[in-house]
């Protein structure tokens, strides 16, 4: 058992975690009983006087900040070799823990309760005249059920109005306001952003844009409109909050006085209010393609609109959307479309207007929330598109054997290149994704499949093909689900009495069975239908359909 200045007491199997500069240890205060924790500080590690100057202001900060919501220094003590810190010992591990005991996101009620926790100390933190620098989930510790902000490493006094400009990039990129991650002066509302970063994550799990890359990060945030999980209903409060939080405009993201004013903080489960809006489930995946593909070509919403409304009347019609759809994903058919432009209509007028269209593509994000997989996948991609990488070039580079296909270590490897703190299982979902014919192995057809789509490296496709297909199994399902007899039906449109259908008679069917196919649609089925491309589908190739 080791003691120091006969109060604090520790054993080195009591072992909490390791530094750059020292190790932490649970310990006691025998003084108290209290629990702590107790930060050895090796201080031959400090190579110069301004990281001994940055451990000084660290602890001076924290001498200052006491307040329930933000982890309390105790004492501090030591000589040239070594400082002593005995911070308050929080069990509860940090919001990072806290978030995979709740399966990686909180419901809004819990979410609402750790923020309200955590502004406190940052209230408390902006009242010293100090801003963090470094807010994530990691910096947030929890004791007996309080969620309390710590590590003050990066702190510093700065004017709490916005007036006075800084430019030492620190933090942790992720977190970083735009103003850091492009190395330009930026204000004490740089902790707003990070605050909305946080908010963002732990309710929904994941960060608002892909950044498992600097460029491609940055690149998303000047590019992307901030959407939200549709699947997941969150209230328009917390929504806004977060909205105001990421405002990419340091003149334009809301003041530290307005933000520990904002409803979030107060409101109660009665008075919070929801967004109606709903989407069934093969509107969403129609959806979630096209953002795929919106993201992968980096396309501006309000610029498409604005191409495709050709009378320039401000409004789509049901021409002009369908245009806009095709032009992005030729695999959707007439009907789906339709589909969607009813579901956009709100007024009812036939029309779309900028608003309800970009509500449609901007304001919800329509991707599976707990789909890894397709979230690796995109931030692979947004790294090739940011970089102008080659998906040959990449998949050569972990090939390691040359064998032409990754088996399941080289693709972890790259999957940890990318995404480091990867668990085992997830790569294994992962994998699977990419792995079509389920033979253990990645081939660079199925790699580059994943990966190519919606971008300009995406060649390999058959959307007239895919599309026909799809026509084809509602064609099916009316037949199957009507109970009609397959042989009368090919009989009412054989008008010639050859057992065979020619076009004309093969649209007319299209046409009686689902009045909102088309002619291209009608003729794409009939090639695909057409097995011996003989022009004729017979009634053998047309029963083939039923089986």
């Amino acid at each position: 058992m080791q003691t120091l200045q006969n109060r604090y007491q520790y054993y080195e199997k009591d072992f909490l975690g390791r530094g750059s500069f020292g190790k932490v240890y649970k310990g006691k205060d025998t003084q108290t009983g209290e629990a702590v924790a107790i930060k050895i500080m090796d201080m031959t590690l400090f190579d110069d006087q301004f990281m001994i100057d940055a451990l000084n202001k660290e602890i001076a900060i924290m001498k200052q900040l006491q307040h329930p919501n933000i982890v309390r220094l105790i004492e501090t003590f030591g000589d040239s070799k070594q400082t002593v810190l005995v911070i308050e010992l929080c069990d509860g591990g940090d919001l990072r823990n806290f978030l995979s005991r709740h399966g990686g996101m909180l419901e809004e009620a819990l979410a609402q309760q750790v923020l309200q926790q955590l502004m406190l100390g940052f209230q408390e933190m902006i009242k010293g005249g100090y801003i963090h620098r470094d807010i994530k989930p990691e910096n947030s510790l929890i004791h007996k059920n309080v969620h309390k902000v710590a590590d003050f490493g990066f702190a510093t006094k700065a004017d709490i109005t916005g007036r006075q400009l800084i430019r030492d990039c620190v933090g942790t990129p992720i977190y970083m306001a735009p103003q850091l991650l492009q190395n330009i002066a930026y204000t004490a509302k740089c902790d707003i952003w990070s605050i909305g970063v946080m908010a963002y994550e732990i309710l929904y799990g994941r960060q608002p844009w892909p950044c498992r890359d600097i460029n491609s990060y940055l690149l998303n945030i000047k590019q992307s409109p901030l959407k939200f999980p549709i699947e997941k209903k969150v209230s328009e409060q917390f929504k806004d909050f977060i909205r105001k939080c990421l405002t990419i405009d340091e003149n334009q993201r809301v003041s530290w006085n307005d933000v520990f004013k904002h409803d979030v903080l107060k409101i109660s489960q009665e008075d919070r209010k929801y967004d109606n809006f709903q989407v069934d489930e093969i509107s969403k995946q129609i959806l979630a393609n096209i953002q795929k593909i919106i993201q992968a070509k980096n396309l501006n919403v309000e610029q498409q609109f604005k191409i495709f409304d050709q009378d320039k009347g401000g409004n789509l019609d049901l021409n002009e959307f369908n245009n806009f759809v095709q032009a992005l994903d030729s695999r959707v058919t007439h009907k789906e479309v339709e589909h969607l432009f009813k579901l956009v209509d709100k007024s009812g007028d036939q029309k779309v207007n900028i608003d309800e269209f970009k509500k449609l593509f901007c304001d919800y994000d329509y991707s599976n929330l707990k789909d890894i997989a397709e979230r690796l996948i995109v931030d692979l991609k947004e790294i090739i598109k940011a970089n102008n990488l080659r998906i040959e070039d990449i998949f050569k580079n972990f090939d390691k054997d040359k064998q032409g296909d990754l088996d399941f270590d080289e693709f972890t490897k790259l999957c940890r290149t990318v995404a480091p703190a990867l668990k085992n299982d997830e790569i294994q979902v992962v994998f699977k994704k990419f792995d079509k014919n389920n033979d253990q192995k990645i081939s660079f057809e199925e790699f580059k499949r994943e990966l190519s789509y919606g971008t300009d490296q995406d060649s390999q496709f058959n959307p007239a093909k895919e599309k026909a297909t799809k026509i084809l199994s509602e064609l099916v399902r009316i037949v199957k689900q009507n109970n009609l007899k397959v042989e009368q039906i090919f009989q009412n449109f054989d008008k010639n009495k050859n057992q065979k259908l020619e076009l004309v008679e093969f649209q007319q069917l299209c046409k009686v069975m689902d009045n909102t196919s088309t002619l291209e649609e009608q003729t794409l089925v009939f090639k695909l239908v057409d097995k011996n491309q003989d022009n004729l589908v017979d009634f053998q190739e047309f029963c083939q359909l039923f089986k």
